[in-house]
């Protein structure tokens, strides 16, 4: 049987498509946050392709990582993160 969480403690990820590799953003993240800043927003990296990055991270976070980041765009979902990015096309 498996245990159901409840919402409150389900993580709630944000999705953000970022120009850079991953050594690059994880750098500027460590450096600008800090090891604390760093754990809390949770950075999970999803994919890397022609340049940028898809970049996930807790939503608490996402200002503080947005701010230090060049960020094309942003979304709640992996999905609707790929519909805007081939509409840019």
């Amino acid at each position: 049987m498996k245990l159901k969480t409840k919402p409150s403690d389900k993580i709630h990820r944000r999705y953000l498509l970022v120009l850079g590799n991953k050594r690059e953003i994880e750098n500027v993240l460590l450096d600008s946050l800090g090891e604390i800043g760093f754990a809390k927003a949770m950075p999970f990296f999803v994919s890397e392709f022609e340049g940028k990055t898809v970049l996930a991270v807790e939503r608490n976070s996402l200002n503080k990582v947005k701010s230090k980041l060049k960020t094309i765009k942003t979304s709640g979902t992996l999905k609707g993160l790929n519909r805007k990015v081939s509409r840019r096309k």
